[in-house]
């Protein structure tokens, strides 16, 4: 059986379906998170904000 070494981030999302999502930092944490946001979350709901938001997103390193 393989075990972690050091430290997780975990952040639990709630809704219809409960997720888990788990990274090696809070950097890339954050960067998931807001990827799942926005990737589940109907641009229609978004208003006139789609492109003010896809252009927050931080870019691939």
């Amino acid at each position: 059986m393989n075990s972690w070494v050091g430290n997780v981030a975990v952040a639990v999302t709630r809704g219809e379906n409960t997720e888990v999502l788990l990274a090696e930092n809070g950097d890339v944490l954050s960067r998931l998170v807001a990827l799942h946001w926005v990737a589940y979350t109907p641009a229609s709901t978004l208003g006139g904000h789609v492109g003010t938001i896809r252009e927050a997103l931080p870019e691939e390193r």
